[in-house]
This record gives C-alpha cells, structure tokens and sequence, in this order.
C-alpha cells in the first residue's frame, strides 16, 4: 500500500497549471524541488514537489504533494487498473516470449524443410543414376541375350547340316 510519503514513480511536470509564483521547497539534498507528476498506483496524476536528483540510488526521496489526494473511489479505481495493466503487461510479456519461440521454432522447421528437400532431391538423381546405369546394363545384357541367341542358332544349324553330311554319306 503506498503512503503519501512514498516517492512515486514520475515524470517531469511540464505545466504547472497557476502554480508560476509558488516558491519552490528545497529537498533534502539542498536543491530546489521540481514539480512532477505521479505515475502509478493510486496517486496518478497528482503533482508533488520532488528531488531533482534523477538517480533514485542519490535521491533523497523528497516528495511535498501540491495536489490534495483523490477521493478513495478514485483511488482505488486507479490500483484496480495498475493492476490490471500489470496483468496485462504480463500476458503480453508471455505472448512476445511465445512468438518469439514459434518464430525459432519456425525458422527451425523451414531449415529443416530445406534440408529434406536437398536430401530428396540427392536421392532422386542417385536413383536416376542407378536406374540409367541398369537400363544401359539390361539393354547391353539384352543385346548379348540377342547374339546368343543368333550364336546358338548358327551352331544348330552347323550341326544339322553336319548331321545331314553325315546321313548322306551312309
């Protein structure tokens, strides 16, 4: 729960709205205070006197409101939607992280896509190799089946004429 001594986040008041003549506290740290403006939790938008000093660690956490606090109803309307827009701040944290993860996931699918494709494609011309290679053999094999073929008839013919010669001549 934040108090109004609590140094709200804030960012620097750039309209001051009548309060030109207002004589600037000094903060703890002996600087003239800036005006700002709260943002966050319950005292949004109200406007404070604060340390100029922008490094929270050196800060000396000097907070003087100049806006009077807002009604409880107001309040706590504004802690219900921090914490709904830290809620969604969240999911939407989760959801980067997970696109983030579907696009590595992503980029690893398509890598792994061209990758099987390269490797299809590798087999594929291997195989038309071997296919080529097989087709050339069986023709060769098909054209000596062929001369075998004329070979044994020839010698058939031989012996039957030999045959023939040798009938003929008992």
């Amino acid at each position: 729960e934040e108090s109004d001594s609590f140094v709200p986040d804030a960012y620097l008041e750039r309209d001051w709205s009548g309060l030109t003549d207002v004589h600037l506290p000094k903060c703890g740290c002996g600087l003239n205070a800036i005006v700002k403006r709260a943002w966050g939790g319950k005292n949004t938008g109200r406007r404070f006197f604060g340390c100029p000093v922008q490094d929270n660690i050196e800060c000396c956490q000097f907070v003087e409101w100049i806006d009077a606090p807002w009604p409880q109803r107001l309040q706590q309307s504004l802690k219900e939607l921090w914490k709904e827009l830290k809620t969604t701040r969240r999911c939407e944290a989760r959801a980067n992280e997970e696109l983030i993860e579907a696009i590595r996931l992503n980029y690893a699918v398509n890598n792994a896509k061209v990758e099987l494709e390269q490797e299809v494609n590798r087999t594929k011309r291997m195989a038309e190799m071997i296919c080529s290679r097989y087709k050339r053999k069986a023709i060769s094999i098909a054209v000596e089946a062929g001369k075998l073929k004329y070979l044994v008839y020839c010698l058939l013919a031989v012996i039957v004429v030999l045959a023939l010669a040798l009938f003929r001549k008992n």
